[in-house]
C-alpha cells in the first residue's frame, strides 16, 4: 500500500536522500518481487517449486536480522529491470524512470495477527486519512488466507486519493497475497503493480507505473514488514527532486506501517 505524498510547500526545500540500499537487499527485494508466485498452478494450490523462493526469504530475514535498525530509517533500491517488470508494464516505458526505495516495520504483533490487518480487515477504515475512496476486492473469499487454511488469496484495489489538496489521483492495482514455509516459519508475500497508468488532475503529472513488495517475516512472538515500492511518476512543471521523491516514498511505507500498528493496538 503506498500513496505518494506531495507538500508543494516542501518540493523546492532541500533535503537528504535515503542511502543505497546495500546490494542483497536490493537483489533480495527484486527477486521476492519476480518470483513471488513460483510454486503455485494456475488454479494457485501449493506445488513443490518453492525451495528457491523460501531460500530467497530465508535470506532477507538473515540480512534483516543484522541491519534492521538502518532499514527501519529506509533505503533507496533500483534493481527491478524492463525484463522483470515486462509482464505487469502497462505504461510500456520498461524501468528505466523507475524510482524505488525499501523500509521495514517492527511490530508487536505476530505474523498471523499482522496478515489478518493487512489481508481482511478493512482497508478504507484503516487508511482513511490517505484515500477519499479505497475499496479492495477479492477472486475469492480471504478470510481462510489469515489462518493458512488457503494458501493465496488475489484480487484488485482501486483509490481515489488528493495529493496536497490539490492534485486528484485515481488508481487500480492487482494485488496477491500468499504463504511460504521456511526454516524460520511462515512468511507472507505481498505483491501489487498498477493495472494502468493512474488518473491523475494535474496536467503533467503522470504515474505510469508502480510495483510493491511487501514481506511479513516472524521474528520470535512478534514479526517485521519488509516493504519495497518502485514507482515511475513525472511531476510537469513540479519542482520535484528525485531526492525529495525517495524520500516521499519511504516517507509514506513508515507512515502506512505505523497506521497499521495503531489500528491493531485499537482493535
Amino acid at each position: 500500500m503506498y500513496r505518494i505524498t506531495v507538500s508543494i510547500v516542501l518540493l523546492t526545500v532541500g533535503c537528504t536522500p535515503p542511502p543505497p540500499a546495500p546490494t542483497e537487499l536490493e537483489e533480495l527485494s527484486s527477486y521476492i518481487f519476480t518470483h513471488a508466485r513460483d510454486g503455485l498452478n494456475e488454479e494457485g494450490s501449493k506445488s513443490d517449486d518453492t525451495d528457491q523462493l523460501a531460500e530467497g526469504l530465508e535470506n532477507l530475514k538473515d540480512w534483516l536480522d543484522i541491519d534492521l535498525a538502518a532499514t527501519l530509517e529506509g533505503y533507496s533500491v533500483d534493481n527491478l529491470s524492463t525484463e522483470m517488470i515486462q509482464d505487469f508494464d502497462q505504461s510500456g516505458r520498461g524501468a528505466d524512470f523507475l524510482l524505488g526505495a525499501a523500509v521495514a516495520t517492527d511490530s508487536q504483533f505476530c505474523t498471523e495477527r499482522y496478515v489478518e490487518a493487512l489481508v481482511t480487515d478493512d482497508q478504507s477504515v484503516i487508511y482513511a486519512d490517505n484515500y477519499n475512496v479505497f475499496e479492495r476486492t477479492y477472486d475469492s473469499d480471504p478470510s481462510c488466507f489469515p489462518s493458512r487454511e488457503c494458501m493465496e488469496v488475489q484480487g484488485q484495489s482501486y483509490g481515489e486519493a488528493t495529493w496536497a489538496g490539490l492534485i486528484d489521483v485515481i488508481s487500480l492495482s492487482n494485488v496477491q497475497f500468499r504463504w511460504v514455509e521456511t526454516q524460520y516459519g511462515w512468511m507472507m508475500v505481498q505483491r501489487s503493480w498498477l493495472d494502468q497508468p493512474a488518473e491523475v488532475s494535474w496536467e503533467g503529472v503522470n504515474v505510469y507505473g508502480q510495483y510493491f513488495l511487501g514481506v511479513v517475516l516472524p521474528n520470535g512472538d512478534s514479526s517485521i514488514r519488509m516493504q519495497a515500492t518502485w514507482i515511475d511518476t513525472e511531476y510537469g512543471v513540479l519542482p520535484v527532486s528525485e531526492d525529495f521523491a525517495k524520500q516521499q516514498i519511504v516517507k509514506s511505507m513508515q507512515d502506512t506501517g505505523q497506521q497499521l500498528e495503531v489500528w491493531m493496538e485499537e482493535n
